[in-house]
């Protein structure tokens, strides 16, 4: 296990099962509302000499690489140089940054647009089209909402009064630009950042010849690239919410999943505990889902449409959306709405089959 420069641990070694047997890693690591099965346990799998499996901090969580190839030095700065994408996206879309890109726009609200490169660019497109094809469910301008809520910095009421809404962000793409037309407006990209980076991590792996692996971000947030040698996927596991018996079993190749749940991080107010998805129709935390899962050909859309389903409930099994593959909501009073698409789609296959908790 070796520290590099960036503190991204790695590790490889020429017997994967030493690396991620149940000697070293167990089985299944529930890090969030997910956890990732191994593949490399299973004696008659025929497979390549290296995996290297690597992490590093970012945008607030845990981000993961785990790539199968023939030569760990090329592997290795693969993974390198899809870390580094991951720390430029940062260094773009953190509103807890000064210099961000992100934070420029919001500064710039209600005064002048702001150049914006083309990866963003399209992100935010994406923001706009998840916002429409979900009725008002999924919206980047929430931030003002977070920090009067108290989820910024602890403080907030109940009683507040600020602006938000999709239709002031505008984007210019002759221009290449972005604006907030009303100050005081904030752009809050959480929700699809993470997703984001590693739909550019993953695009750099597969520039550097690099098209076996798995790649997630707190496991919250997971995007698959081809499979290990026979197998139909890379199979990830969606844990129960609290006040549920039912979890998911997800098999992705070529396709992301997202993962929205209220409890991940809450606040208390007047006694009662809120969780920091934001309704945007409303201004208030969503509180008609338990949990939601996405699974889309690219991460960005399934962060973005995982949080517009939890927050939309049961009416987010109506949405029409091509991107959504297949999708998860596990509503309040325990009830799970499921719909999904089992086989090839483009490059990408998933399937997702319900569990019952162990134990229930």
């Amino acid at each position: 296990m070796t520290v590099n420069s960036r503190g991204c641990r790695t590790a490889s070694m020429r017997h994967p099962r030493k690396l991620l047997g149940k000697h070293r890693t167990p089985k299944g690591v529930l890090v969030g509302p997910t956890h990732i099965t191994r593949h490399f346990g299973d004696s008659r799998l025929a497979m390549p000499p290296t995996i290297i499996r690597s992490a590093c901090e970012a945008m607030r969580t845990r981000f993961e690489i785990v790539v199968v190839g023939d030569d760990a030095t090329h592997l290795n700065a693969a993974v390198e140089e899809a870390f580094s994408e991951i720390h430029a996206c940062e260094s773009r879309l953190s509103a807890f940054l000064a210099g961000s890109l992100v934070s420029r726009i919001n500064h710039a609200a209600g005064d002048r647009p702001v150049s914006v490169d083309l990866e963003t660019l399209g992100m935010l497109r994406l923001a706009h089209d998840v916002h429409t094809q979900s009725r008002g469910c999924f919206d980047l301008t929430v931030g003002p909402l977070m920090r009067a809520w108290g989820f910024r910095d602890g403080a907030g009421s109940l009683h507040h009064d600020c602006a938000w809404g999709m239709g002031h962000l505008q984007l210019d793409h002759d221009r290449s630009a972005a604006w907030l037309d009303s100050r005081g407006m904030e752009i809050d990209c959480g929700a699809i950042a993470k997703g984001h980076a590693l739909d550019l991590a993953a695009a750099r792996l597969d520039d550097s010849g690099v098209h076996c692996g798995l790649l997630h971000a707190g496991t919250s947030s997971v995007l698959a690239l081809d499979a290990p040698e026979g197998r139909e996927g890379w199979t990830v596991a969606i844990a129960a919410p609290p006040g549920s018996a039912l979890g998911a079993s997800v098999t992705l190749r070529r396709c992301a999943l997202g993962v929205s749940a209220p409890h991940g991080r809450q606040i208390t107010r007047e006694g009662k505990a809120l969780g920091h998805v934001l309704d945007p129709r409303t201004g208030k935390p969503c509180d008609g889902s338990l949990l939601a899962a996405a699974i889309c050909p690219a991460a960005a859309a399934a962060d973005a449409w995982s949080t517009a389903l939890l927050v939309a409930g049961a009416e987010g099994m109506q949405f029409d959306a091509p991107d959504l593959l297949a999708r998860l909501i596990v509503a309040a009073d325990s009830d799970v709405l499921c719909a999904s698409t089992q086989g090839p789609v483009g490059r990408s296959w998933c399937e997702l089959k319900l569990q019952e908790k162990s134990g229930s």
